[in-house]
């Protein structure tokens, strides 16, 4: 997977990434690990974001924070760092895609987080998961609708729609990442990653957001 970190208890990566379809009546699975690393991840994007944005009012940091823990980010996160791919779901499950549901894969990469806590303590989250974190600080308001914000700004000001443009997807074909650029303002800004087309498009609004409009 893709994160610094090496595991003294690789048990503790096993049941992170063990779904509870795959140990039905049993509680060798990740429900546990993921209530950690929910907190341990606030605690994460909440220190990175006071440390970069020392001009920003706590209502600024608070919506930030939102937008970068909601269960769309982190999808797009364990897709991006290889814990989607990794994995244990019961067999019914796996005919189903449950893997590529939303839920399970924001859940998986919280409860990865919260192993890599119990296995190496906080500084270790720092070094696993803080470069993926930091380019998602930029977004001044974090919006839920990026995209239609960045064309409501530039339709007040006179200038053609943003144009987006895919670009080639990375991944195992059951677990794409899509990646979009977007043109705007006469700027290109991306690649950004999804796990969805339309997840992709709207991580590259916001960068043209973060960069066009200013906070306040």
């Amino acid at each position: 997977m893709k994160f610094d970190h090496t595991f003294a208890d690789p048990a503790l990566l096993a049941l992170a990434l063990t779904h509870p379809s795959a140990v039905q009546g049993q509680l060798a699975h990740n429900q546990r690990l993921e209530f950690l690393g929910d907190a341990v991840l606030q605690l994460l994007v909440t220190e990175r974001l006071y440390a970069a944005h020392p001009d920003w009012t706590e209502g600024q940091l608070s919506k930030a924070r939102a937008a970068i823990v909601r269960k769309e980010t982190l999808a797009a996160l364990a897709d991006e760092l290889g814990v989607t791919a990794h994995l244990r779901l019961g067999a019914g499950d796996l005919r189903m895609g449950t893997a590529r549901s939303v839920n399970v894969r924001s859940d998986a990469i919280e409860a990865v987080i919260g192993a890599v806590y119990l296995d190496g303590g906080f500084a270790a989250v720092r070094t696993a998961f803080g470069p993926s974190v930091d380019p998602l600080l930029s977004a001044p308001a974090a919006d839920h609708n990026p995209r239609s914000r960045l064309q409501e700004w530039l339709e007040a000001r006179g200038l053609e729609r943003p144009e987006y443009v895919e670009l080639p997807s990375t991944g195992p074909a059951h677990a794409l990442t899509f990646r979009y650029e977007v043109l705007a303002a006469g700027e290109r800004f991306g690649p950004a990653p999804g796990s969805s087309k339309a997840a992709a498009m709207a991580a590259a609004a916001q960068l043209a957001v973060a960069a066009l409009i200013p906070s306040g």
